[in-house]
């Protein structure tokens, strides 16, 4: 952060030096502001509801080179919670005035998802950094938006989306022994879902405290209401979505779905159930195309038939769903060869048996699921899981802990990307498709119809 250019300059230099100085927002840095941001990255949070304040806890409150100095909320309890965690922050209840900051150096944007684009977009006009939480937009266009600002903004701001299982080491390893080492084989399907059993629904006191919200309910319990939420599909779906195209390296060329409000009856107008289908068309070049063994009879075949050179389709089943929590939430990736099932934290590997014997160390650690041996994905090596020592071999060798959580993993890429002036791992190029995704499956179960997804809705 030592070299940066006065907040005026650098809006000059990329072009929006005249929407800042109209919201008198471009002013020149103190020189104890500028040695004070080369030692921490000072950090307001806009939005200190449920979701901020978790991310000041299991996140940036556990990061030693970043600073809270400023909490905006309109909602006074909220605000007060997000007081509790960052007691030396400023507050403020209108974002734009916290953003007139000069000592301010990024903007974590955790408000309802209709306000993610205009508040992300005002702070990078602004000259702020932003990490604004997933889905990264209420709508295609207004992604669309968010990535012309980017491109406005310049190279030296960073926007970083909160899709956060990018930084998970067990999915970073499984998409590495997916694409790199083959051991699936070739990937034919996707499954995944998230189901929960709740209502979604937060209590609603008689009066805003703050004398400052009309219309409590709505403001509330918002992800309910078509005008402020994209139901399930954005909230949770846009997730494991996001995992699919990351492990395919490909993205969607069309969905259909269907969904409902079967269960909750309560007023609410997102649905309580959704259940899709995407079609992907996997180029042959792609990294999780693979045919295994030349003088294999199944390599033999797939040259006859052509397979080597034509692309080939592959399924993706997604379901989420509010009245039974049974399954929980995972994404299964299966290939010829073998499936992975992904948790936050965790991965396991089920070999096909006909696949060949992969070589996972003397310890390839083991694990029962109803029945089925898996072999656990770490981040580095595999080995056995075991609760006793084994008399040939010494003492059991347990899987590394992951230490972090993954909230503070993302944000330490986020604060990493602003000092090095590197790319963040969940871009907006990502946040884009992950926006696609969620938004042509909403559309697809409203018209009741497959919907084909336009390639060009992908261009960043």
């Amino acid at each position: 952060m030592g070299d940066k250019v006065s907040r005026r300059k650098f809006l000059r230099d990329t072009g929006v030096v005249a929407t800042a100085v109209s919201a008198g927002l471009a002013k020149t840095r103190s020189a104890a502001a500028e040695t004070k941001a080369a030692d921490k990255i000072t950090v307001g949070i806009v939005g200190t509801g449920g979701r901020g304040c978790h991310l000041m806890r299991t996140g940036l409150l556990r990061i030693d080179d970043c600073e809270i100095i400023a909490l905006c909320d309109n909602y006074q309890p909220h605000l007060d919670g997000g007081k509790k965690f960052a007691q030396k922050a400023d507050t403020y209840v209108d974002y734009r005035k916290m953003l007139e900051r000069d000592d301010l150096d990024a903007v974590v944007v955790t408000v309802p998802l209709h306000l993610h684009a205009q508040v992300s977009i005002d702070a990078m006009q602004a000259g702020k950094h932003v990490f604004c939480e997933k889905t990264m937009a209420y709508s295609i266009e207004q992604a669309h938006q968010m990535a012309k600002t980017v491109r406005e903004v310049g190279k030296k701001l960073k926007l970083q989306v909160g899709h956060q299982r990018h930084y998970d080491p067990s999915y970073q390893h499984a998409v590495k022994l997916a694409r790199d080492e083959k051991v699936l084989g070739r990937i034919n399907h996707f499954r995944a879902q998230w189901h929960r059993n709740n209502d979604w629904r937060r209590p609603v006191p008689e009066k805003d405290p703050g004398g400052r919200i009309k219309d409590l309910e709505r403001h509330l319990n918002w992800r309910l209401y078509h005008e402020y939420s994209g139901g399930l599909m954005t909230e949770l779906g846009s997730h494991q979505m996001d995992v699919c195209n990351w492990i395919f390296d490909s993205l969607p060329v069309a969905v259909t779905g269907m969904g409902g409000v079967d269960y909750w009856k309560d007023g609410r107008e997102v649905w309580d159930n959704v259940q899709v289908v995407y079609e992907y068309l996997i180029e042959p070049e792609n990294a999780v195309f693979y045919v295994p063994d030349p003088d294999s009879r199944r390599h033999e075949r797939a040259k006859d038939y052509g397979e080597l050179s034509k692309p080939y389709q592959i399924r993706a089943i997604y379901s989420s769903i509010c009245a039974n929590a049974h399954d929980g939430a995972s994404e299964e990736i299966m290939g010829d060869h073998g499936t992975f099932i992904l948790r936050e934290g965790k991965g396991l590997f089920f070999r096909e048996g006909s696949a060949p014997t992969l070589d996972w160390g003397s310890r390839g650690e083991k694990e029962k699921l109803a029945g089925k041996i898996a072999t656990v994905i770490t981040s580095g090596e595999s080995h056995d899981l075991s609760n006793v020592p084994q008399e040939d071999e010494g003492e059991p060798v347990s899987p590394e802990p992951i230490e972090k959580r993954v909230e503070q993993l993302q944000f330490e890429n986020f604060f990493d990307c602003i000092r090095t002036d590197r790319e963040p791992d969940c871009n907006v190029q990502i946040g884009l498709n992950a926006t696609v995704c969620a938004m042509t499956a909403n559309k697809a179960i409203r018209e009741g119809r497959r919907i084909e997804i336009d390639k060009s809705l992908y261009n960043a």
